[in-house]
């Protein structure tokens, strides 16, 4: 007969063992998603100031703002260096690029888009192109870190006298 005193630590040791793996997988996919959603939003918004500072000069010119390339250049230069910063384009309503401040955007991408408008009128858009590398890279960190990986935890290299 079984000693009921002997299952019961292999019993808690498989359950810690198992809460141990969720919480590793857990928190980097929780840690993803909130990031996504935040790097989303982020986007979203700062694009959608930048449409309104555009369609404002348009405002000013709409028959004559595709020519405006020195201000709207001047426009997508003062758009800040932040952790997010990218590539952005100014299209016309066909698609032809008016104005653009290009950069090296690392894979995955995420793309954010608004329409700029004149007086109610869609005349173009602005999008803007931002990395995901930092996030899934500090996702990834995070899932290592979590599952106690010998090349971020590894003291047996170290030796003491």
């Amino acid at each position: 007969m079984r000693d009921p005193g002997q299952s019961s630590p292999r019993l808690i040791e498989g359950f810690g063992g198992v809460l141990l793996l969720i919480l590793a997988v857990t928190l980097p996919v929780l840690y993803f998603v909130n990031g996504w959603g935040l790097y989303s939003e982020h986007l979203r918004t700062e694009t959608e100031i930048y449409a309104r500072q555009v369609s404002t000069l348009i405002n000013r010119n709409p028959e004559m703002w595709k020519f405006e390339t020195i201000r709207l250049q001047g426009l997508l230069t003062t758009i800040h260096e932040g952790p997010l910063a990218g590539s952005v384009r100014i299209l016309d309503l066909e698609g032809n690029i008016v104005a653009q401040r290009t950069e090296r955007v690392d894979w995955p991408r995420m793309t954010r888009s608004h329409p700029l408008m004149d007086s109610g009128v869609i005349v173009g858009s602005i999008e803007e192109v931002a990395s995901l590398r930092p996030l899934v890279v500090k996702s990834a960190l995070l899932a290592t870190v979590g599952t106690g990986s010998p090349c971020f935890c590894s003291f047996s290299s170290v030796h003491t006298r």
